[in-house]
């Protein structure tokens, strides 16, 4: 049996639950939400709880029990917290408003886009570049931020003639990246760039406690050094556990590699940031990476 289904779903006080032949409803405090019945899955109501079996020895009554299970147990969390996603718009000149049941957005067109909500969504904008959707229907909150996320291409915005948006979504194509994937984007882009030079690649990762440094060799097809803050060597170095956030790690760091790819006969890289901003650690481990005699 599904580790999700055998999992009762409990009803707290002021839920209602009814159990038909062809649908099982959930009213609560926000709102009334129906869900079509599997005959594959046996609901049980118990004692203040709902169990769900398979009908059958089944694989497919057996995966069935586990997504039912799920699916209402969503719709009790729906109807008595609700669900809400948050988008940020990123663009110069971006804007929302909420207006009622609208949400007008300003994303680089010459005119506004309006997308009306559905019924059940609610949509607020607490600052002119966050947009909060809310709702009992977790699907269709996904739904609705997935559709806003989409933005200028989205044919739900109303606008029918595809040759008139082509230039405009070529511009638009920013539109809600948050700050990683525009930082994936930029990072993409400059590996594309340094496949055609032809030379090994050092890229560097970093977090808030570690950077981590790795010298790839020009196919991409080998790793050929790595070195980090996480390595027990270099921890030792800086003092211990929780010194490798800061400057001085990412110089140890820098210096490290350096070394290892120069004994493993690589004296010339290309630097490969990973799309993070090129100051702080990343800066400190590149200069350290060059005193220690790496070419870039």
């Amino acid at each position: 049996m599904s580790r999700v289904g055998k999992m009762p779903v409990a009803i707290p006080p002021g839920v209602d639950v009814s159990i038909k032949e062809d649908q099982i409803s959930v009213k609560g405090a926000g709102g009334t939400l129906l869900l079509p019945v599997n005959a594959l899955v046996k609901i049980v109501s118990k004692d203040g709880s709902l169990s769900f079996e398979p009908a059958n020895e089944s694989r497919d009554a057996n995966a069935m029990s586990g997504t039912l299970r799920q699916l209402v147990n969503n719709m009790v969390v729906g109807v008595t917290k609700g669900f809400e996603k948050k988008l940020n718009l990123v663009g110069v000149g971006f804007k929302a408003q909420a207006q009622g049941a609208k949400l007008n957005l300003t994303i680089g067109y010459s005119h506004p886009v309006d997308k009306d909500m559905p019924q059940g969504i609610t949509v607020a904008t607490p600052t002119p570049t966050e947009i909060i959707i809310k709702g009992a229907d977790r699907q269709r909150v996904g739904q609705v931020a997935a559709e806003i996320r989409a933005g200028q291409g989205h044919p739900l915005f109303g606008r029918e003639d595809r040759d008139q948006r082509d230039q405009e979504e070529v511009r638009g194509s920013k539109m809600m990246l948050t700050k990683k994937a525009q930082r994936i984007r930029r990072s993409r882009q400059t590996r594309i760039r340094i496949a055609m030079q032809g030379v090994a690649r050092l890229t560097v990762n970093r977090t808030n406690q570690h950077i981590y440094a790795t010298v790839i060799s020009d196919d991409g097809a080998k790793v050929i050094a790595t070195a980090s803050t996480a390595e027990a060597d270099v921890r030792g170095a800086l003092g211990g556990a929780g010194k490798g956030g800061n400057a001085a790690a990412a110089t140890a760091v820098g210096k490290r590699i350096a070394e290892k790819a120069r004994a493993a006969g690589v004296e010339k890289v290309a630097f490969d940031r990973a799309g993070f901003a090129y100051h702080g650690r990343v800066k400190a481990l590149a200069d350290a990476a060059r005193e220690a005699g790496l070419q870039f």
